[in-house]
């Protein structure tokens, strides 16, 4: 193989590199750090996202239908990462919709000082509670100091 064959080689192979680690570099990824389980602190249950599309609490376990993909920092947007939908809260009430980046995806993260964190909507300013089944179950309500309205990630 000639000197000439052998650079245009080693270009193509590095300008081939380049592109790839360009597009990754710019391609959302989610890191195992942004996927999340959320456990109610008053109930002990995780928020579950699974395909039928209903939002609730159940015994926590480390399976897709229970974690939740975020992004963002003081505000976040939450995916379900089994059924691909966002936390939605708006006039069609608490559900999983389709993401669009709309203020009704976004959630205000408050952080206390024991870990627990109060998850606010930014559209609606109500919080998310989980009142447990029979009580109301998962929903959002006026914010209060409730442990029903404190979560934890893990």
């Amino acid at each position: 193989m000639s000197i000439t064959t052998r650079l245009a080689t080693v270009t193509g192979a590095a300008l081939a590199a380049t592109a790839l680690a360009g597009s990754l570099a710019t391609a959302p990824q989610a890191s195992a750090a942004d996927e999340l389980s959320w456990r109610n602190v008053g109930t002990g249950e995780c928020m579950v996202n699974g395909d039928d599309g209903v939002l609730r609490t159940i015994d926590c376990a480390p399976i897709a239908s229970h974690m939740w993909a975020t992004s963002g920092n003081s505000i976040l947007t939450l995916r379900g990462l089994q059924s691909g939908l966002c936390l939605d809260d708006s006039a069609y009430g608490l559900r999983q919709f389709a993401c669009n980046g709309m203020t009704y995806q976004q959630w205000e993260v408050t952080t206390f000082g024991d870990g627990d964190s109060k998850l606010r909507n930014v559209a609606t300013g109500d919080c998310l509670e989980d009142a447990h089944v029979g009580v109301g179950g998962l929903r959002t309500f006026p914010c209060n100091s409730s442990s029903h309205q404190e979560w934890v990630w893990m």
